[in-house]
């Protein structure tokens, strides 16, 4: 219990502990909370099931009268069916209430760990990345990232985060390889986080806000980043095939050699971002903001870029074959030796090339 009068307003260790200990007490409402689901769940199937039964009782009940010589055997089968049903419930129940209770052991042994980490050996303070101190602290949190369930997983990243370990300039638990696959982080608040080789596939992280943060080479394939805010943050050789980014904040963003096949970016803010290299083919890019956004060497055949906004944006060398770029704004756009785009189709189907270098190096006027 946290003692009455207790001050947590008082330097960052202090905070800390309160929320280690609030962490701690907060561990048994839920397992007991999930004992209690679990159960309920347990009773409303053997419901659904006894109205089943029901439901062919009359049909067997008919069989037995017409076949007397049967009815002890029909009733024997049925009894037996039953009580069958009731022990495979009761032990579905009981693995995911085991399930459930080892999680938050290890949940509860992870935040002793860390714990006696931050207060006796000063994990805070060790400034160096080979420190043992360190290693200890990282090698705990991916352990026990590989034990934990979605959920949980948010709530030790949330704490990693307020406890000052994994920020972006000063990373103290280095999270590179961690299993975050599927976490659920919807509108979670991760501004300069170091997600950096995370593993953050099918992760929820939509309204999330990741302002600044680095998620270099981070694993983010088929994650749901709707209106996320990553602007500005490090998503350099990321890996963002198939995800959904509509509407998501990518202003003045790091992406140089991103991989983003078939990515839905439709409505994305991208501007003044760096694109180079990028590989987005197939994918959603109608209406994307990409004003003065560099995008040398990019491929994007095959895109959709209807609609979308690329004044200045640097389109260099870039492969645009069988992108669709109706409707685009093209306004003082440089495509000098730009792969798969006609000059003369860029002026049938964009909605302004004024002032834009085209793919032969001329001045469209």
């Amino acid at each position: 219990m946290i003692p009455v009068g207790t001050d947590t307003s008082k330097g960052p260790m202090r905070r800390l502990a309160f929320k280690l200990v609030l962490l701690s007490e907060a561990r048994g409402a839920p397992h007991g909370r999930r004992q209690t689901l679990w159960t309920i769940a347990g009773v409303v199937i053997l419901a659904i099931l006894a109205v089943a039964l029901m439901t062919v009782a009359g049909p067997i009940s008919q069989y037995a009268t017409a076949q007397p010589q049967n009815a002890t055997l029909v009733g024997a089968l049925l009894a037996g069916f039953i009580a069958l049903l009731g022990i495979l419930v009761n032990q579905i129940v009981n693995t995911r209430l085991a399930r459930s209770g080892a999680q938050d052991d290890a949940m509860a042994a992870y935040l002793k760990t860390i714990g006696d980490l931050l207060t006796d050996k000063k994990l805070l303070d060790h400034d160096s990345a080979t420190s043992p101190v360190r290693a200890l602290a990282r090698a705990q949190t991916l352990a026990v990232l590989e034990q934990i369930d979605q959920t949980r997983k948010r709530t030790l990243l949330q704490f990693l985060y307020e406890a000052g370990l994994i920020f972006r300039d000063e990373t103290i638990v280095n999270l590179a390889g961690a299993n975050l696959v599927g976490t659920l982080l919807t509108n979670a608040a991760l501004r300069n986080a170091n997600l950096s080789g995370a593993k953050l596939w099918l992760a929820n992280l939509k309204l999330a806000d990741l302002r600044e943060a680095n998620l270099r080479e981070a694993k983010l394939s088929v994650a749901l980043l709707k209106g996320a805010d990553l602007s500005e943050a490090n998503l350099r050789q990321a890996a963002v095939s198939l995800s959904n980014l509509r509407g998501a904040d990518l202003s003045k963003a790091e992406l140089k050699g991103a991989r983003a096949f078939r990515a839905n970016l439709r409505g994305a803010n991208l501007s003044r971002a760096n694109l180079s290299k990028v590989t987005v083919p197939w994918s959603n890019l109608r209406g994307a903001n990409l004003r003065g956004a560099n995008l040398w060497e990019a491929l994007l055949s095959w895109s959709n870029l209807r609609e979308a906004d690329l004044r200045e944006a640097n389109l260099g060398l870039a492969n645009l074959r069988g992108a669709n770029l109706s409707g685009a704004n093209l306004r003082g756009a440089f495509l000098d030796g730009a792969k798969g785009a006609d000059s003369k189709k860029l002026a049938q189907v964009a909605e302004s090339l004024q002032g834009a270098t085209m793919p032969d190096g001329s001045r469209y006027s």
